[in-house]
Parts: structure tokens; C-alpha cells; sequence
């Protein structure tokens, strides 16, 4: 049984996002994320998405892709390696979804706003 490991990850701030094609000829999904574990404590995962359901996933997200942005993920045999600054985990995706929006990520209509009413004795 193969370990699995979920919960929200978040993109990281360089390199986050990467596509490519494997030397099988399955599109390849590359996401550098990172796991908030608490105040200033943050570990980094290099995941891997591959083939269709990877593919059509990303063509319907890739413009919410940005660094910072919360992922659900559902992650398969996740191993510690030396990283070039810091260990990194490196796992298989098994599922992948965009978490809810934190408030301060909610866009703002301003156009919205009440119109302003004129003080009395105007």
C-alpha cells in the first residue's frame, strides 16, 4: 500500500508552474509547492501530474496558477531528497483542486460601492 498524503499546499513563488512532455509522450505537470506548517515554517514539495486528466486540468486552471495560490492536493509515495538549499519533498499527484480563496485574495468591486449622499444643509 503506497503512502498518500493530503491537505492545502500553496504555490511557491519561482517556478512554480512547469509543463512539459515526458519521454513517453504523456503531458507532464510540474508544481513547486509549498506546505505552511506555521508561523515561518514552510516546506517545499516538488509534485508531478501526468497524462490527460493532468493536461485538461491545467487548460481549465492555468490562469488561477499563480504564486501564493492554495491547491488541494492528494499526493502519492511523497520522499524527502536533498534539495539545492533545503531538503524538498518530491510525490505523485493523484488529485488536484484549487482551495477556496483566502478573503484577502477576493476581488473587490469598487463600482459597487453606495453612491455618496450629500451632507445636510446642502
Amino acid at each position: 500500500m503506497p503512502t498518500v498524503t493530503t491537505g492545502t499546499f500553496f504555490l511557491a513563488r519561482q517556478r512554480s508552474v512547469e509543463t512539459a512532455t515526458g519521454p513517453d509522450g504523456q503531458f507532464r505537470l510540474q508544481l513547486r509547492v509549498v506546505d505552511r506548517q506555521g508561523p515561518g515554517i514552510t516546506e517545499p514539495y516538488v509534485v508531478v501530474w501526468r497524462g490527460p486528466a493532468a493536461q485538461e486540468w491545467h487548460g481549465q486552471h492555468r490562469d488561477a496558477l499563480v504564486p501564493g495560490r492554495g491547491l488541494k492536493l492528494r499526493l502519492v509515495n511523497p520522499r524527502t531528497l536533498l534539495g539545492i538549499h533545503a531538503p524538498e519533498t518530491h510525490a505523485s499527484v493523484e488529485a488536484c483542486d484549487l482551495a477556496p480563496l483566502a478573503p484577502s485574495w477576493q476581488p473587490t468591486n469598487t463600482n459597487n460601492r453606495p453612491a455618496a449622499t450629500p451632507a445636510a444643509g446642502y
